[in-house]
């Protein structure tokens, strides 16, 4: 499009990268960077995986449990306030969905037996914010590749 120049420069850029898309009709390159941001989310799901695995507790298979559900959900904004790409880290347990921030956040409550059916277990904070900060750059470096390439295209009129 006219007016756009390659080479990202910030959410006011990706901003109009959206809005020059959206008025080429070119839905091609829009699917390209929407794949982007949703293939930075299976990288991130693998890794979040990983983590979960090796950093919750073993005993009576937290961390399996956790690992083998957790899901990563990457959504791309090119238009709107919030411009750029989301992860969200989600877990469904067999009951709805499971509190993973408070378990990110070192808090686990599970069920006992005896007296007091629920306790609050301390265990070590931050596995997701662990496994996000090993593929932060590596996610943010292939997105703004994709950006990039998606400018181009356009600038170039295809």
């Amino acid at each position: 499009m006219a007016g756009f120049q390659a080479g990202f420069g910030g959410v006011d850029d990706l901003r109009k990268l959206g809005a020059d898309l959206k008025a080429a009709g070119n839905r091609e390159l829009r699917k390209e960077l929407l794949k982007a941001g949703r293939d930075a989310g299976k990288t991130a799901q693998g890794k979040v995986r990983e983590h979960a695995f090796s950093d919750l507790p073993h005993k009576k298979g937290l961390n399996v449990w956790v690992a083998s559900r957790a899901r990563v959900s990457a959504q791309t904004k090119l238009t709107g306030r919030s411009v750029g790409l989301a992860l969200k880290i989600q877990h469904r347990g067999s009951k709805g969905l499971t509190d993973l921030p408070a378990i990110n956040s070192g808090r686990l409550r599970h069920p006992t037996f005896g007296d007091d059916p629920w306790v609050l277990q301390l265990i070590a904070p931050g596995f997701a914010n662990r496994a996000i900060d090993d593929v932060g750059e590596e996610l943010v470096k292939g997105f703004l590749e994709s950006v990039d390439r998606v400018a181009r295209k356009l600038a170039s009129g295809g």
